[in-house]
């Protein structure tokens, strides 16, 4: 299958953004964006997150990230996520 090099989402109804097409490793691309740095990005997602939730009543918000800066396999961003996410819940 042949992917296209960015792909188009919507921060807000009227806010498109191009993600590109990033390697993070073991032949394994994902569509990905890094807001470090984008300001408006952050400031649109945010308002845009708020309207989602104004019916819903919450303490925090958990997410999740996909970055391959410190140069991991797939395998070891799983192992990675699972052992975060362990010792985020051991907390509760």
């Amino acid at each position: 299958m042949k992917w296209e090099s960015t792909y188009r989402i919507h921060l807000a109804p009227d806010y498109p953004v191009d993600l590109p097409l990033m390697d993070i490793g073991d032949g394994f691309k994902i569509y990905s964006f890094d807001m470090t740095g984008e300001a408006e990005w952050n400031r649109v997602a945010a308002r845009e997150l708020l309207k989602k939730l104004e019916p819903y009543a919450f303490d925090g918000i958990v997410t999740v990230e996909v970055t391959n800066s410190q140069g991991w396999s797939l395998d070891e961003h799983i192992r990675h996520a699972i052992e975060t996410s362990q010792s985020f819940f051991s907390l509760l």
